[in-house]
C-alpha cells in the first residue's frame, strides 16, 4: 500500500463516527463541567462556586465584597493567605470536580481582593482622596500573593501624588521603615518614590540609623532610600553597590 492518504470521493459529505456524534457524559453531581453544554460560563462559574461554598460555608465570609467596602488590614491579610492555600492545593494534584470548584473559588477571592484596591488607586489618582485609606491598608498589610508586587507598586506611585494628613504620612513612614526591614522585592523603587513624598527629618534620621545595622540587608535598603532623597549622609553607593538589582532610574 503506498503512504499516501485515501480521501473521500469529491462532493461525498464527511461521515462522523458515530462515537464522535455521540454528547459527553455529563458528571453526577458536583460541580458541572466548565466546557460542557450546561448553560454559559459565568453559569458554570457560578454552580462551581456554589458547589465549593456548599461544602466550605466558613468560606462565605471571603466572598468578594459589595462596591465601597473598605477592607481592614487583617481582612486584606486574610484574602491573601486564601489565595496562596488555593494554588497550594491546586497543585498538590486534585480531582477534576474539585479543580472547577477551586478555580471557581480563586475567580471570587482574587475579586474581592483586587476589586477594592484597584478603585481605590483609580480614585486616588483622578483626585478622589475616598480610596486613601484602602490603599494605606493594603501597604500596612505588606502581602505577599499572585501579582501583589506590582499591585503594591502601583498603590505607593497612587499615594505619592495624593494630598495626605500628618497622621497618613506617619503610617507610611512606617510602612517603608518596615520595607527597609525586610526582603529584597521588586517594588522597592515605588516606596522610595514614596518616601521623597511623605520625608521629614525624623524619618531620615530613622534610616541614617540603619545604615550601620547588623544586617547588611537593612543597611542596603536604608542605603537606598537615602540615595534616592538625595540625603547628603550618602554621596553614592560603593563600588559593590553601584548598580541596582532592577537597573538603576526611579
Amino acid at each position: 500500500m503506498s503512504g499516501r492518504r485515501l480521501s473521500r470521493p469529491r462532493g461525498e459529505p464527511r461521515r462522523i463516527p458515530e462515537a464522535s456524534r455521540r454528547t459527553p457524559a455529563r458528571p453526577t453531581g458536583g460541580a458541572p463541567a466548565l466546557d460542557g453544554p450546561a448553560g454559559t460560563w459565568e453559569q458554570q462559574e457560578a454552580a462551581s462556586l456554589a458547589w465549593w461554598l456548599a461544602r466550605h460555608p466558613e468560606s462565605s465570609r471571603l466572598r468578594r465584597p459589595a462596591p465601597g467596602h473598605v477592607p481592614t488590614v487583617a481582612e486584606i491579610s486574610e484574602r491573601a493567605e486564601a489565595i496562596m492555600s488555593v494554588d497550594r492545593a491546586r497543585r498538590e494534584g486534585i480531582d477534576d470536580e474539585t479543580e472547577r470548584a477551586l478555580l471557581a473559588w480563586w475567580h471570587e477571592l482574587s475579586a474581592g481582593f483586587w476589586e477594592p484596591i484597584e478603585r481605590a488607586r483609580q480614585a486616588v489618582r483622578s483626585g478622589d482622596p475616598s480610596g486613601i485609606e484602602t490603599l494605606v491598608r493594603f501597604l500596612e498589610a505588606d502581602v505577599y500573593c499572585f501579582s501583589s508586587g506590582y499591585l503594591k507598586a502601583d498603590a505607593a506611585d497612587a499615594l505619592k501624588r495624593a494630598e495626605l494628613d500628618a497622621p497618613t504620612a506617619e503610617r507610611l513612614r512606617a510602612v517603608i521603615l518596615a520595607v527597609v526591614d525586610s526582603y529584597d522585592r521588586r517594588e522597592f523603587r515605588a516606596y522610595v518614590r514614596l518616601a521623597r513624598h511623605i520625608d521629614n527629618p525624623a524619618f531620615r534620621e530613622a534610616l541614617r540609623a540603619r545604615l550601620t545595622d547588623r544586617s547588611p540587608r537593612t543597611a542596603r535598603h536604608a542605603r537606598w532610600v537615602l540615595v534616592g532623597l538625595s540625603d547628603p549622609s550618602v554621596a553614592s553607593f560603593p563600588p559593590e553597590r553601584a548598580v541596582w538589582p532592577w537597573k538603576v532610574g526611579w
